[in-house]
C-alpha cells in the first residue's frame, strides 16, 4: 500500500469516528452513515492496524444497536433507561479507546 493509500485510508476511518462521535448527539443518524462507510472501506484497510479500527466500529455500531434496542424493549418495566445510560457510557469509551489508539497509530484491541 502506498503512502498515499494510507494517508486517505486514516483520513477516511478518521471522519468514520468523527461520523460516530456526532452520532451520539444526534439519535444515530451519522452513526448509521459511519458504519456503512467503515463496511465499504474494511477491504481497502485489510493487514493494516485500520483494519481493526474498522472493525471495533463495525463491532460497536452491531453491539450497540442490540443494547438499545434491548433497553428500548425493557423501558417499561423501568429498566430499560438504566440500559440507555451504560450503553451510551460503553458507546462513548469504545469511541474514545478507538481515537486515541487511532491517534497512536495502533492497532486497536
Amino acid at each position: 500500500m502506498t503512502d498515499l493509500q494510507t494517508s486517505n485510508n486514516r483520513n477516511f476511518v478518521l471522519v468514520t469516528y468523527v461520523l460516530f462521535a456526532i452520532g451520539v448527539f444526534t439519535g444515530g443518524i451519522f452513526t448509521l452513515v459511519g458504519v456503512i462507510m467503515a463496511y465499504v472501506k474494511r477491504a481497502d484497510c485489510a493487514g493494516t492496524y485500520l483494519e481493526t479500527h474498522t472493525q471495533w466500529l463495525i463491532s460497536t455500531f452491531w453491539w450497540g444497536m442490540l443494547w438499545y434496542v434491548l433497553s428500548g424493549l425493557t423501558v417499561f418495566i423501568g429498566i430499560g433507561f438504566v440500559g440507555f445510560f451504560i450503553t451510551s457510557l460503553w458507546y462513548l469509551y469504545r469511541i474514545i479507546k478507538g481515537i486515541v489508539r487511532f491517534a497512536d497509530s495502533r492497532a486497536v484491541v
